[in-house]
């Protein structure tokens, strides 16, 4: 017996999450907006939805939330929750409200299927940011904490997003940021390989 995706009712699902309440469910997620909007507005568009089920209206004020969502230093915040401003914001307090990988890498991500140009990215910022969340073993952490301490987990997931920042805002050859700092590629390819499983794992 075949199974039919019912389209409709996922289209359903992904607009409730964009226009309305969360589900019970992700209640506990709020600070993982951005990567929720990316689940979100990504499932529109692989349903060749999105154009058809918001208005331009609605798109226009997803992409000034994204931007809402900004540090000034560069990066995103996974949600406008911790923001307190950034008159308000010191050198002492930011890893209060730090830039997140991840959701940096899903805010690039959801500006450009929303059609945004990315003219309005702290593009400098972002990639000056991004070296400082290289760990010495050349993966990536999650956010800055107090001291410019990386913190968060060291997996792939954070390398990926990591790879994706860079290639997004810098290209695959860095025209016109030639004096803005790197991420050290030798040491996260390194990282990488030394993630490989030696032995062949069966499935069953």
């Amino acid at each position: 017996m075949s199974s039919i995706l019912n389209t409709e009712r996922h289209v359903k699902y992904y607009l409730r999450c964009l226009k309305t309440f969360l589900p019970s469910a992700y209640l506990s997620n709020d600070s993982n907006r951005m990567l929720l909007a990316f689940l979100a507005l990504t499932g529109l568009d692989v349903l060749s939805a999105l154009q058809n089920k918001t208005t331009p209206e609605e798109r226009q004020s997803y992409i000034n939330w994204i931007y809402h969502c900004q540090v000034p230093t560069g990066g995103f915040r996974g949600f406008s929750g911790t923001d307190f401003g950034d008159e308000q914001r010191t050198s002492e307090n930011e890893a209060w409200d730090p830039a997140n990988v991840p959701a940096t890498f899903f805010a690039l991500v959801n500006l450009l299927i929303l059609g945004d140009d990315l003219s309005r990215v702290r593009r400098v910022e972002c990639l000056e940011w991004l070296p400082r969340m290289q760990r010495e073993n050349g993966g990536f952490g999650e956010v800055l904490g107090p001291g410019g301490k990386v913190e968060g987990n060291s997996d792939l997931r954070y390398c990926c997003c990591a790879a994706g920042i860079r290639y997004i805002l810098r290209g695959s050859r860095g025209k016109g940021l030639e004096g803005v700092e790197d991420i050290d590629v030798s040491r996260l390819m390194s990282f990488i390989q030394a993630c490989q499983v030696s032995a062949i794992v069966p499935l069953v």
